[in-house]
């Protein structure tokens, strides 16, 4: 295993553990960034490695909200308030964990074409402008993350349904169906990366039990290295897309969006022309 090779890995879980948490899709930054460059691993070890890397984030994720779910410690008033929010959860990660589950298989062989996931990134971008234009005019119904109730929750896990899409974004879709339904900006963010939480290592999860883990030499350190970077990322990408939604609103990142999707576009096409 090379100096190079490891620090590829590094770029990827960076680009993982940053991507996540943001409504900017990490499958296609993924995609885009092993396209430029083309890890000498072969595709089970990098099915392998994504896996970690999504760990990785999901672990970082928990440590940072651990207070605010933890049902055990406490005052009673604090672990009333761990409770409730522990029910938020599970409503709103049930469509998403179900439908994943089924359709898991299918989204891995059908769904990860380079145009679709172009065309999800500009289309989802432009509704994400939309939805903030129209925010504009309306005052939050719920600002804090006390305020949510399990039925809110559930609507807000059908909408991030749509982050099964390649280039639609997990985290997009949960901020947005957050903000149609009365969220803050501050309150959206921050339960986008909470709901990301058991999401993210169960498709984790999921990906090394079908897959398994390649017994290539190296594979291990790999792994180890992505997690680790994915991590340490992660702690500063959630504190930039919560503190930033205090001050700004979402629509920096639909314009970021459709440009990506049009860089991603033309890299999909011209690596299609190159192969031909």
């Amino acid at each position: 295993m090379n100096m190079i090779e490891l620090l590829k890995v590094v770029v990827l879980g960076m680009t993982e553990g940053f991507t996540e948490w943001l409504p900017v899709s990490a499958a296609a930054h993924l995609m885009l960034m092993e396209g430029i460059l083309r890890p000498e691993a072969d595709a089970a070890v990098l099915t392998a490695l994504h896996a970690a890397l999504q760990l990785g984030a999901s672990f970082a994720a928990l440590i940072m909200y651990w207070p605010r779910l933890d049902l055990l410690n406490g005052k009673a008033r604090k672990r009333k308030a761990a409770a409730r929010l522990c029910m938020d959860l599970f409503a709103g990660t049930v469509p998403t964990a179900i439908l994943g589950f089924l359709l898991f298989d299918w989204i891995q062989s059908r769904l990860k074409s380079g145009y679709l996931i172009s065309l999800m990134l500009i289309l989802f971008g432009a509704v994400m402008l939309a939805v903030e234009r129209g925010r504009r005019y309306r005052k939050p119904e719920t600002d804090l993350l006390r305020k949510l109730n399990p039925h809110m929750a559930l609507y807000i896990g059908m909408f991030q349904v749509l982050g099964l899409i390649p280039g639609v974004s997990r985290t997009g879709a949960a901020i947005l169906g957050a903000l149609l339904f009365g969220c803050s900006a501050r309150t959206a963010a921050e339960f986008s990366v909470i709901l990301g939480i058991p999401l993210t290592a169960g498709a984790a999860i999921l990906t090394l039990v079908r897959k398994g883990v390649p017994s290539v030499p190296g594979a291990g350190l790999l792994m180890a290295v992505g997690f680790a970077a994915a991590f340490i990322v992660s702690f500063s990408a959630i504190r930039f897309l919560v503190t930033r939604a205090k001050k700004k609103n979402y629509a920096v990142y639909g314009w970021y969006r459709i440009a990506v999707g049009a860089v991603f576009l033309v890299w999909t096409f011209l690596t299609a022309l190159v192969a031909a």
